[in-house]
């Protein structure tokens, strides 16, 4: 267990934005929850085949709609929900891009893996492709965990510490933990903090495979989302300053065997300590909503800490409840507790104004396989892939599978316009087009010999001389 105290006083929480099952925006997350709306839908074939064909997804959430078409071509779910996020909730106020962003403003985002489908995806066509390289490089980024994290500092220009960190359920809970220390020790001046999950056909099936054996104890419905906190060091000078909450106890554990109650009874009983609450004091708990033997664990905690009564649990809709199957929803749960601040000049804050988040820790296990094992292809022989090749090149077939790879329509793809400086062609998108050429014709294109594409002319005369010397070979 860890804890931190600093001169500067507790952290404080001065804005929040969430992307989730009730839309995009903390209003649309407020209104939600506000009228117990429900959010378990039936998937759509977009969704693929998932073991129980429902869950809880943002609706209608298209990255490129919501985002816009420049650098999004190849963006994966989770990092499209955390950009989105970010940007919501920079968006709303002047002041929250102005202390959020630039010099001194960290990033720390907590998830379970990243995009699984993402990993997947890229490691099937590794192995079926006609050769192994034959994969699209600009989808390598979003197989590394970090790939949300690092793009959210590229678009709102987060110049301070950025980290990913992997805790499962209690993701959430350590990335708030490690802000903290990020503020105390002086390396940031805010931070961005938050929990991003996205909701797809592996990581449905990895959830499902990886739940106790013989154990079909439902949890909730599987989820996805994203939500964000902007942290920061309480200032009591600063006017400007809305204290939303305050940050008191944040507190840690691990589970050595595979009862989880006796971890989260120590976790929650040092919290409020810390903080100085009593557990009658409490009014709100938030649960992870696990299955099985580890949700059986929380629930008998969180009785033995509160009392069968106990405090009451954030809405539910009691529809949702008949659809509760294995979910992880936003992620991060663990003991925290935080404190409500009043409006300035209201007085000092009653003392049952003391809310307990989100509280759960689970034991990490190595998920099972989802998927059956792929067969390699064998690639075809070289002297195949030439045979047949035409002499005649179609330039109007190249700029279209050229725009096609830059997403841009066919007219912006002159002759003489240049990739990198008119086109704004990055080194990942230049490899892009260098595949599919190698890809599509059947040809090799050195290192040494990319210099010369810089337009599409350029690359049709190269082209047109490589696959005349192959049929010439031939």
């Amino acid at each position: 267990m860890s804890t931190l105290t600093t001169g500067a006083g507790r952290p404080v929480i001065t804005a929040w934005s969430a992307v989730s099952s009730y839309g995009i925006g903390r209003a649309a997350f407020a209104e939600g929850l506000r009228e117990q709306r429900r959010t378990v839908a039936d998937l759509g074939p977009e969704h693929g085949e998932t073991p129980d064909g429902t869950g809880c997804v943002v609706p209608g959430f298209d990255i490129r709609e919501v985002l816009g078409k420049k650098g999004t071509r190849s963006m994966d779910r989770v990092t499209g929900l955390t950009v989105t996020a970010v940007g919501a909730l920079l968006d709303d106020g002047d002041r929250n891009r102005a202390v959020g962003t630039g010099e001194g403003a960290a990033f720390a985002l907590g998830t379970t893996t990243g995009s699984a489908q993402s990993m997947m995806d890229f490691t099937r066509d590794s192995l079926t492709g006609e050769q192994p390289f034959f994969v699209d490089p600009a989808r390598f980024p979003n197989t590394v965990m970090n790939c949300a994290a690092g793009q959210s500092a590229i678009w709102y220009q987060l110049k301070g510490p950025n980290a990913t960190i992997a805790g499962g359920r209690t993701a959430g809970l350590h990335a708030l933990n490690y802000s903290r220390r990020l503020l105390g020790s002086g390396r940031a001046r805010t931070v961005l903090c938050g929990a991003a999950e996205e909701f797809s056909q592996a990581r449905a099936w990895l959830e499902r495979r990886s739940g106790d054996e013989g154990d079909a104890s439902p949890g909730a419905p599987l989820g996805e989302g994203c939500a964000m906190l902007l942290v920061e060091p309480h200032d009591p000078d600063d006017a400007a300053q809305p204290v939303l909450a305050e940050l008191v106890a944040v507190e840690l554990g691990v589970v050595l065997d595979k009862d989880t109650r006796p971890a989260l009874v120590s976790c929650l009983r040092s919290a409020l300590r810390r903080a100085g609450v009593e557990a009658d004091e409490v009014v709100a708990v938030a649960r992870s909503g696990a299955p099985g033997r580890e949700g059986r664990g929380e629930a008998d905690a969180v009785a033995e800490v509160f009392g069968e009564g106990g405090p009451r649990r954030p809405h539910t809709h009691r529809a949702d409840r008949r659809h509760r199957r294995r979910r992880r929803g936003l992620p991060g749960r663990g003991p925290a507790v935080v404190r409500r601040r009043p409006a300035r000049g209201r007085g000092r804050p009653d003392r049952r104004d003391h809310l307990r988040g989100p509280h759960r820790h689970r034991r990490l296990r190595p998920a099972r396989p989802a998927l059956r094992p792929l067969r390699r292809i064998r690639p075809r022989p070289t002297h195949q892939l030439m045979r047949g090749t035409p002499t005649v090149l179609d330039k109007e077939e190249l700029r279209a599978v050229v725009a096609q790879v830059l997403d841009v329509d066919e007219s912006e793809i002159t002759d003489d316009a240049r990739f990198v400086d008119d086109l704004e062609v990055d080194s990942l998108m230049a490899l892009e087009i260098v595949v599919v050429l190698e890809k599509k014709y059947g040809i090799k294109l050195p290192e040494s010999e990319l210099k010369q594409i810089v337009t599409l002319q350029s690359a049709y005369d190269l082209l047109l001389g490589k696959l005349d010397a192959a049929q010439r070979a031939a």
